[in-house]
């Protein structure tokens, strides 16, 4: 029995069936880290992916909000309320007839336990487009 082993174990079927049978082995495992390693890469891209779609879509998010404050505003001005007040806001512009007080000093801020005195001078119907403007808020101030 021992010499029919051995006859076996060196026959050329025998030898050609193990290296087939390693071979098919090699060959299972290096497909599997190959394509383990193409999936692995194609899942990092696909992340990516999502990653800068997802930030497209907060872009696109943030730009119709935008968009929709824009339209918001551009319906203002098309009336003579929003356009008065634009003017009245963004370029201090006033109506004939209206008081205007401007206070000189306000920039800086004053300390509390340092008095200064606070310059107000009363234009009456001059539209002053470069000063700040309070029309409500001096009389509440002293």
């Amino acid at each position: 029995m021992y010499n029919r082993l051995r006859r076996l174990f060196r026959s050329e079927k025998f030898i050609n069936i193990v290296v087939g049978i390693v071979l098919f082995f090699f060959l299972v495992a290096f497909h599997m880290c190959y394509y383990g390693y193409v999936i692995a890469g194609q899942r990092m891209e696909y992340n990516d992916k999502v990653a800068m779609l997802e930030k497209y879509r907060n872009k696109i998010a943030k730009s119709e909000a935008e968009l929709k404050v824009m339209k918001f505003k551009r319906d203002r001005l098309r009336t003579s309320e929003g356009i008065e007040e634009e003017a009245r806001e963004k370029l201090g512009m006033v109506q004939k007839g209206e008081e205007v007080y401007i206070i000189n000093g306000l920039d800086t801020e004053i300390p509390e336990n340092e008095k200064t005195e606070v310059v107000v001078k009363h234009v009456s119907g001059k539209p002053n487009h470069t000063s700040f403007i309070l029309k409500t808020m001096a009389p509440l101030l002293f």
